[in-house]
């Protein structure tokens, strides 16, 4: 029987069972009929967006331009069949129609849509030991990127889960997922079965335990069209996934120590275009020795195979937790880790400790912080490259962001967003640039990538084949907070070494030799922050150097109906010697400032203004700045929002400006 049609025969147990419900257990409060319908509600939406884009590089220019408009209307019920305890129902519906006009450079690209969904839902039996939760939804609607080709989406999901609320409580679910995106260049369709069985002990509250089976079945096809339309290729994607899930949270509050066990048990194993066979376990015991004092003991092991490659790992720790009286915690631990891959293995072993302290002294409140490390790791493969990827970066602004690993291979760098959905271009989405051994990113603010946006990004490293090497690690921070002065003055320090000792083996030319020292000190004047520090850097990797940073903060509420927030900030850096070939610059100097103000009018209407600005010279160059507005009215049923915003920057050799007008207004019915 495949899951089409055990999800059929379920549903139809579910409307026998539904038949043969007395409502006897029916309230007065609630009428018995056939169909009631207890609330309608909705809303009414129009929004729309303007935007012009001016940028020049490289002696050319551009102008991009986007309109869209939005408008939908939306329907909300909620009913009973019979009595709210029998099927108790809900359905939301939208529809709705999409206009977007793009313009590049002269060039008009027109895309109009249909926006259609809708949701409904229904609860059988709530107040019975056996309950019937069914779910349908869908979504229609073509969506336009910035500056981008119009899709097409339609997405469809149907489930129905059964619950049994007793002492080991189970549900069992079905459920159905569909999603087509068209475009004059690819179709993709994906439909996706999947089952699901859970099973929880509730009998006794200090042995909790957790069973769920999982398997999902997925056919994938991706057809790409030529420019009349044709097919020109199909790749089928099938899938399938089986999953076993064992949680066990385990007290044994009877024996002295109170230990507790808390882990889990995994298994999936999946086929098709994809293939992986994972393995992993992992169990954690605590000893409750006294209120103050416990150890615990964890063990870890996993075994995952994929088409590419196998990878086996073993990794054990051992640690304690100590609180002495109210002014100190220790927290130490042992750490080995065996790690087999089809090209080579990974070994670790090292001691951790982390004490915190803190202490009232005649003047103020002191608070230290020692973390300290000692480890030995061994490694040897049978090719000199370390694959990486999913490394999250977020992207603020025109700064540019430093990837972890040095030593990165030139072409082998891919950006994605985090869906996976777009691969971004350097060039014309992000820029590139090296500090040392180490790779920096930045956003183009010509390109897709959105200011303060996360994206993914897949590399590979260069890595020594065969090396063993030690790493000693300490970090100390201390900061005294005076309590007597007119002021609130808080002075801190802190210091951090690393080095890492090649022992065996070649070079893998990523060990590092380091030592940071910071000093700096804020003070608080009513609403008024200032804070300033020095930093002094040697490092192996990256240049030595040394910066200065400046800061403030503002906060002043001004009549009880408008608040002014205006922060700004000063960075010099000054490199010790030259970061390379063609006369790179040795320093970065970076100023910053930006004000935000929100005025109530009354309570019905809202203004907020914010403008920011950004200027970095030295081996970055790029200046941003940028004005935006908020407008919110709100009166009874109804809400209208605009907004407005400009933006001018120079990024290295490119410059341009940007324009958006926007707004929204919504009745609710």
């Amino acid at each position: 029987m495949n899951l089409k049609q055990t999800s059929i025969r379920i549903l139809s147990l579910g409307m026998l069972l539904a038949g043969f419900s007395s409502p006897a257990f029916a309230q007065p409060s609630y009428p018995v009929k056939p169909m009631a319908i207890t609330k309608i509600s909705g809303q009414w939406v129009l929004e729309g967006k303007h935007r012009t884009e001016n940028h020049q590089r490289a002696g050319s220019e551009n102008e991009e331009k986007s309109l869209s408009l939005q408008e939908s209307i939306t329907l909300n019920l909620l009913g009973y069949a019979y009595h709210p305890n029998l099927i108790d129902w809900g359905a939301i519906m939208q529809l709705g129609l999409d206009q977007n006009r793009t313009q590049i450079d002269g060039r008009q690209q027109d895309s109009d849509g249909m926006v259609m969904d809708y949701s409904l839902y229904a609860l059988m039996f709530q107040k019975k030991i056996l309950t019937l939760h069914a779910t349908a939804s869908q979504t229609k609607q073509t969506i336009t990127r910035s500056f981008a080709r119009p899709i097409g989406i339609d997405q469809q999901n149907q489930a129905i889960e059964l619950s049994w609320k007793k002492a080991i409580a189970t549900s069992l679910r079905f459920e159905r997922q569909a999603l087509k995106e068209t475009s004059d260049i690819r179709i993709d369709k994906k439909n996706t079965w999947f089952a699901s069985l859970q099973m929880q002990d509730n009998r006794n509250p200090n042995w909790n335990s957790v069973l769920r089976i999982e398997r999902e079945q997925t056919d994938h096809t991706s057809t790409s069209l030529n420019s009349n339309g044709s097919t020109a290729s199909v790749l089928e994607l099938p899938s399938t996934r089986d999953q076993v899930t064992f949680q066990n949270i385990w007290t044994m509050s009877q024996l002295p120590m109170r230990p507790n066990l808390i882990g889990t048990i995994r298994m999936v194993k999946q086929q098709g275009f994809f293939e992986n066979d994972l393995l992993a376990i992992s169990q954690r015991i605590t000893l409750h020795h006294t209120n103050d004092f416990k150890t615990y003991y964890d063990c870890q092991l996993s075994r995952d195979t994929t088409n590419t490659q196998q990878d086996q790992n073993f990794a054990a720790q051992t640690g304690l937790n100590w609180r002495i009286y109210d002014s100190m915690d220790i927290d130490a631990y042992l750490k080995s880790s065996d790690r087999k891959l089809e090209n080579g293995t990974e070994k670790l072993l090292g001691a951790y400790a982390d004490i915190n302290y803190r202490k009232n002294v005649p003047v103020g409140k002191y608070r230290s912080t020692l973390k300290i490390s000692r480890t030995m790791e061994q490694k040897s493969f049978n090719n000199s490259a370390r694959n990486v990827r999913d490394e999250s970066v977020t992207l603020t602004g025109l700064s540019a962001s430093t990837l972890t690993q040095p030593n990165i291979q030139l072409g082998s760098l891919v950006v994605t967003d985090t869906t996976r959905t777009i691969t971004y271009i350097q060039g014309i989405d992000y820029l590139l640039s090296t500090l040392g051994q180490f790779t920096q990113i930045a956003r183009m603010a010509t390109g897709s990538i959105a200011d303060g946006q996360t994206v993914f990004i897949d590399y590979i490293a260069k890595e020594s084949s065969n090396n063993e090497h030690t790493t000693n690690s300490l970090y100390w921070t201390h900061r005294l907070m005076f309590d007597n002065l007119y002021y609130p003055v808080s002075v801190y320090l802190n210091y951090r070494t690393q080095n890492q000792k090649l022992t065996a083996g070649t070079d893998p030319e990523n060990l590092e030799q380091l030592n940071i020292l910071v000093v700096g000190a804020d003070m608080t004047l009513g609403s008024l922050l200032l804070g300033g520090e020095i930093e002094k850097r040697q490092q192996r990797l990256l240049p030595n150097m040394q910066a200065i940073r400046l800061w403030s903060s503002y906060t002043l509420p001004l009549r009880g109906d408008i608040t002014l927030v205006a922060n700004s900030g000063y960075e010099n850096i000054q490199y010790a010697q030259s970061l390379g070939a063609n006369d790179i610059a040795d320093f970065q100097k970076v100023l910053y400032a930006d004000i935000s103000t929100t005025f109530k009018a009354n309570q019905s209407l809202l203004l907020r203004i914010n403008g920011s600005y950004r200027t970095s010279k030295g081996r970055q160059i790029d200046d941003l700045t940028s004005l935006a507005a908020e407008l919110v009215f709100r009166k009874g049923l109804m809400d209208i929002i605009l907004n407005a915003s400009y933006s001018i920057f120079t990024q290295q050799d490119n410059q341009g400006d940007d324009m958006m007008i926007s707004f929204h207004i919504q009745r609710t019915f």
